[in-house]
């Protein structure tokens, strides 16, 4: 068969055609680069390595650009590190380079083994107590503050740049023993192991013969090492809240040869002296022995520091007290013996206790015997004129005692001037079974505050009866009644009363009855819309003869008390009806300065209480909410909380949300 493509025509052949050669264009030679130094070559190197690095570390766009606040990321910024505490190998480590050292609340069972590796190359002995020690360290390879603290950790002080320890801090813990290695910290100058579990102290504590400052409270220490009475250089010593029986000053001294007790070899190949002092802790000055169990007889009389200037007896049971009195007499440097609450009385202070020849306590000017069984007749027969060089000082409502002055504290305290605050005890109604009678022999006040005379049972009972015994207070003017700011009066409900002095006496004594009074509490004293108001020249306000008036509550106070910030009456007998408009305007609005007296000018509660009561409706608040209806700014209103917790409060009126409160508690309601 014939095809059907068409027939291909001839290729025609080409003449051979001689290619051109290229032009070489010749153009002038490159300068030839300068060689460059080794030194060079390197930094360029680094600029180089250092530019890459930025460009790896710059973060590449995502879909999430823009959104960095959002992410849930930890920002790496230096700022970090302080924020979180340093772990207690951390912590360890950084003393190095500090001398002193602080694992307050760290939950420790004891000091940890670290500190002995890292400050002083050794591992210390197991302890008994504690046979494996937890963890110290919580930081975690993926915290950039951690990481960044462990870098700086690493780069610490070599051992010649490295400073012994000097301050140990370890309180509030769960310290149980303490490892007998603690001893070749022979710098420490400064120990502080209050609030922890301690029960006893290894012997060597007693080498740190550096120490000037050891705080061993609120721990429960029985007993101390023999030779911790040695220490050269204790300037300090706090041992208050444990359970210690004695005080053997003298232990390190007794039936020991001189050159014994004051060198202590140690070691098997090698010995190290130990120089300790030849008399009972000759540098001590301040000592806290307080809410222990020692007794008088525990106490080592011969053996008591000669530099001893301040001594704190305080709750313990002492006892019969005349050989301890007469040796405490004979420090030339005492200033201060508190025995507050302590067990002693009367028998300890007999008028032979000192002759004049003895010249007691030169130096004394505090002696308290707060709350104790000692009166004040017998402490001025005791020390009379002639026996102390001193003028006997009964007063404890000023500051500090004055120049060649003695100050005696007697009787209980109601009063605390640090902080301008009266408390007076609870009373409550006699019962059924009890005859009234034993009550009307109560003594009259002579002297609310301090109550030199009597024992503590005479105490209770000089005590006014009434709830509010305003009349004691002001008719015979003690020292505090003119810058009083606090007065708490609590389940007072013997006699749910107040005592008030005549208008004569007010006008006579041109006074204001507690004319800086801030804070105010009647907390459970069965209080209700009207109380009971007698007014007397009577300083004890307990003549059942006077007549009483019965006036409202709430208004009597706001009168009263024109400068209170603060009232309390929670758990009282109070109902919606003595919470008026015009009574709660009267006692939390201020006064207009223009428009009243000096005086009388209010200067507005800022905090009611009214807990517990039997408020059953807010009628009363909802006036005053009127207020704020159209005009957020009310002037006048200072009120920051409202206490209305367990009341019978079955709403809340709509217009008390524009009260503007700091604090509203309405829990406990129906």
């Amino acid at each position: 068969m014939k095809s059907l493509k068409p027939p291909t025509s001839p290729q025609k052949l080409r003449s051979p055609v001689r290619k051109a050669a290229k032009l070489v264009v010749e153009e002038d030679p490159a300068p030839k680069t300068p060689a460059i130094s080794l030194k060079e070559q390197i930094a360029l190197r680094r600029a180089e390595a250092k530019k890459a690095a930025m460009k790896s570390a710059t973060p590449q766009p995502s879909d999430f650009e823009g959104l960095e606040e959002a992410a849930p990321t930890k920002e790496s910024s230096e700022d970090a590190i302080d924020l979180g505490r340093w772990s207690v190998k951390e912590t360890i480590e950084r003393a190095r380079s500090t001398g002193a050292i602080n694992l307050a609340s760290r939950a420790l069972p004891c000091l940890p083994s670290a500190l002995f590796d890292i400050h002083l190359g050794i591992t210390p002995e197991p302890l008994k107590l504690v046979p494996v020690e937890p963890p110290i360290t919580t930081a975690t390879s993926d915290d950039f503050s951690a990481a960044s603290r462990k870098k700086e950790a690493s780069s610490g002080p070599s051992w010649y740049e490295a400073q012994d320890l000097a301050v140990l801090k370890a309180w509030n813990n769960e310290i149980v023993e303490i490892q007998s290695e603690i001893s070749m910290f022979g710098s420490l100058n400064t120990i502080d192991l209050h609030n922890n579990k301690l029960t006893s102290l290894p012997d060597t504590f007693a080498d740190l013969t550096a120490l000037t400052s050891l705080d061993l409270s609120h721990n429960e220490l029985d007993s101390l090492p023999t030779n911790f009475w040695a220490l050269p250089n204790l300037a300090t010593l706090n041992l208050s809240h444990n359970q210690l029986t004695s005080l053997p000053f003298s232990a390190p001294f007794a039936n020991v040869q001189p050159i014994a007790r004051t060198k202590d070899p140690r070691g098997d190949w090698f010995s190290v002296s130990i120089t300790r002092a030849t008399s009972p802790l000759p540098k001590l000055s301040t000592v806290n022995v307080s809410h222990n169990k020692l007794k008088a007889s525990g106490i080592d009389c011969k053996g008591l520091p000669e530099g001893l200037a301040k001594l704190d007896l305080s709750e313990n049971p002492l006892g019969w007290c005349i050989e301890l009195l007469r040796a405490l007499a004979k420090l030339k440097r005492l200033t201060e013996v508190k025995c507050e609450r302590a067990d002693i009385g009367d028998d300890s202070f007999p008028v032979d206790l000192f002759t004049s020849s003895d010249s007691p306590f030169l130096a004394l000017s505090v002696l308290d015997l707060g709350e104790t069984q000692a009166t004040r007749p017998v402490m001025e027969a005791c020390l009379r004129p002639g026996i102390v060089k001193q003028t006997l000082e009964f007063d404890v409502t000023q500051g500090a005692p004055k120049a060649g002055s003695l100050r005696v504290v007697l009787g209980k305290r109601y009063y605390d001037a640090k902080t301008q605050t009266l408390t007076l005890p609870p009373s409550v109604a006699p019962s059924k079974a009890q005859h009234m009678r034993s009550f009307s022999l109560a003594p009259k006040l002579s002297s609310l505050a301090l109550s030199e005379n009597g024992d503590k049972a005479d105490m209770a009972l000089a005590i006014p009866t009434p709830t509010l015994p305003l009349c004691a207070i002001f008719t015979q003017p003690q020292p505090f009644a003119q810058t009083l700011k606090t007065l708490i009066l609590t389940n007072r409900k013997m006699d749910p009363s107040f005592s008030l002095p005549v208008q004569a006496v007010l006008e006579e004594n041109q006074h204001e009855l507690l004319p800086c009074l801030e804070e105010l509490s009647f907390e459970g004293c069965n209080l209700s819309e009207n109380i009971a108001v007698s007014r007397s020249q009577d300083p004890g306000g307990n003549d059942v003869a006077l007549p009483r008036m019965t006036e409202r509550l709430l208004p009597l106070l706001a009168k009263l008390f024109p400068s209170l910030r603060t009232l309390d009456l929670s758990f009282n007998a109070l109902t919606g009806a003595a919470l008026d408009k015009d009574t709660l305007a009267s006692l939390i609005l201020s006064s207009d300065p223009l428009e009243t007296s000096t005086s009388e000018q209010r200067k507005g509660l800022r905090h009611l209480r009214l807990r517990g009561n039997r408020i059953t409706e807010l009628e009363g608040f909802q006036g005053v909410a009127e207020l704020f209806k159209g005009n957020r700014d009310v002037p006048s209103w200072k009120l920051e909380e409202l206490d209305l917790r367990d009341n019978e409060i079955g709403r809340l009126p709509p217009e008390v949300g524009l009260l503007p409160l700091d604090v509203f508690l309405v829990d406990g309601n129906v």
